[in-house]
């Protein structure tokens, strides 16, 4: 019998990827009639974004966890020998953008709210980036809970 592990989903594509997604798909239906291999190869890629994910894999007993890629079910990832989570963190980013143009200087900027897994090799990854503070809490106190290590709420620190 096989031990159970912990999956957790850290990234799906963007809504932009999304979109040529569906272009490329819509695209392949179009041409498919007049040059099938390419049409047939423009839809297969067209789904891919819809039943893909990025994840992280804990198998706590085989002493083993992995990144990678999820596929429609089938998982793509090297396993890592390890070496336990040290804590869980939220950190809020800002980001600004700055478009110059004809008529002026536009800036923009987008508040992100993003988690990180930090092991007690030191070594950090991404868990997930998403706009709202309270969906970003309760995704990772969920994960902190089932690994039992400590979850960091860094937003509130304050900036030099």
């Amino acid at each position: 019998m096989k031990q159970p592990t912990l999956r957790y989903k850290t990234h799906r594509p963007y809504s932009g990827v999304k979109m040529c997604a569906i272009i490329m798909f819509v695209g392949g239906v179009l041409v498919v009639s007049s040059a099938p291999f390419i049409g047939f190869a423009f839809m297969i890629l067209g789904i891919f974004p819809f039943i893909m994910y990025e994840f992280i894999e804990f198998d706590l007993y085989g002493g083993l966890y992995r990144e990678g890629i999820c596929i429609a079910g089938m998982a793509f990832g090297k396993a890592k020998p390890y070496p336990s989570v040290h804590f869980i963190y939220l950190k809020r980013n800002r980001t600004i953008y700055t478009d110059e143009g004809t008529a002026g200087i536009s800036t923009s900027s987008f508040v992100t709210f993003d988690g990180y897994l930090r092991m007690a090799d030191g070594y950090t990854t991404s868990l997930m980036s998403v706009g709202k503070k309270e969906k970003a809490l309760k995704l990772l106190q969920q994960m902190a809970h089932d690994l039992q290590v400590e979850m960091r709420d860094l937003t509130e620190a304050k900036l030099l």
